[in-house]
């Protein structure tokens, strides 16, 4: 298993353990309380921690194939956010135009969503690009 790889499993597992607590706490903390659960998500940063042991042995970290799937994946997460984006500005602004503006709740919630579906997509097409090669 390379190492992007494991880098992609360990971000679908954080995102699992952030939905899961997420949907263990909303029935009882409430839907916007339970949003907190998603603090999980600063485990996402510790994912580059798994080149360090390749680096400290000056092994080959990443390979011209890896580059290009990693290029891939970057252009098919970027562009599924920017649909989601869109897609979710012009859902927002239909449930409130009656009201003249956005509730200062759902806003926080614009970067929070972008940036799960940016890492999802990335992470399930980093899986499956490097499975078709099998």
């Amino acid at each position: 298993m390379s190492l992007h790889e494991k880098q992609a499993w360990f971000n679908l597992a954080v995102l699992g353990l952030a939905f899961a607590t997420f949907a263990v706490l909303a029935p009882f903390a409430g839907v916007q309380r339970a949003t907190a659960a998603f603090g999980w998500l600063g485990l996402l940063g510790f994912s580059p921690i798994i080149y360090v042991s390749r680096k400290r042995n000056r092994q080959v970290v990443a390979d011209e194939r890896d580059q290009a799937i990693q290029a891939r994946t970057s252009v098919i997460a970027y562009s599924v956010f920017w649909v989601v984006f869109v897609g979710g500005s012009m859902t927002v602004w239909a449930l409130f135009r009656d009201r003249g503006s956005i509730s200062v709740n759902v806003l926080p919630l614009f970067p929070l969503v972008g940036w799960i579906v940016l890492t999802l997509v990335q992470s399930v097409a980093t899986l499956i690009q490097y499975g078709q090669g099998k």
